[in-house]
């Protein structure tokens, strides 16, 4: 199955593109490079093997959060960006002025109570902001596709201070629209550059898993040593590959 990630300015994919997420520095990993010598974060495979998986979305333009005890907006653009480039297309209710482009409100309600939200300080409920990115996922023929797109949280440091909320979203030649839905974390204005990861993309398989639960009906470990360190990396762990290529004919 082919998946093509669609830069529908036809601009920002040579100089924000999406990327392998395996190629993107960690956050951590200056921090345990100077306090231990060594990427400590690599000793679990489960969790490398997450950061490793799929491809990130970076922030297109600089993405602007204001918060106060009242209420939150956002806007993304900035005045260092070529004069020439395309905003992305609004979604509802997002308006057009002052070169911005301004993120629309969703209903409020939607996330209200979701445990990522308590604590924020805003006193009328945390107010989810979608912008739609220039980005399409691509799918042709009767190709479909399930994309995760999740906050970048093993990449970067945005997830301090604001909470993009993840879904699933399938894709097919009838639909394409890749959207980012997120919201303030903390009060005061904070500014996503561009070019941070802002999305995490991980495909996934969408079909009827059976399973069943109860007490163990054998000892499957019986007789299995683990003898070398780490055995389930060296033995057990699957490898994938997510490639990307750049694919300019049109």
């Amino acid at each position: 199955m082919g998946i093509r990630f669609s830069d529908m300015s036809g601009q920002l994919y040579t100089v924000h593109p999406i990327v392998p997420a395996r190629s993107v520095e960690p956050v951590h990993r200056k921090i345990q490079m100077e306090k231990y010598n060594s990427e400590m974060f690599a000793l679990c495979p489960g969790i490398m093997d997450f950061k490793n998986t799929g491809w990130i979305m970076p922030a297109w333009d600089d993405i602007r959060v204001y918060c106060s005890e009242k209420a939150s907006m956002a806007y993304a653009g900035g005045q260092k960006r070529p004069h020439n480039w395309k905003l992305p297309q609004p979604v509802k209710k997002v308006e057009y002025y002052d070169g911005r482009a301004h993120a629309g409100p969703m209903d409020k309600r939607m996330v209200d109570g979701v445990p990522a939200n308590h604590g924020c300080p805003i006193k009328t409920g945390t107010q989810p902001l979608h912008f739609q990115s220039p980005w399409a996922c691509e799918m042709f023929g009767d190709d479909v596709v399930s994309l995760m797109l999740l906050p970048p949280y093993y990449h970067s440091d945005i997830v301090d201070h604001v909470q993009v909320y993840p879904g699933i979203v399938d894709y097919n030649n009838k639909f394409d629209t890749m959207s980012v839905v997120l919201a303030p974390r903390t009060q005061g204005t904070f500014t996503i550059k561009a070019g941070e990861p802002l999305v995490h993309i991980i495909p996934i398989e969408k079909k009827t898993y059976n399973a069943e639960y109860g007490p163990a009906k054998m000892n499957r470990m019986k007789g299995l040593v683990a003898t070398c360190n780490h055995f389930y990396r060296k033995y057990m762990m699957r490898k994938s590959r997510y490639n990307l290529e750049l694919n300019e004919d049109v």
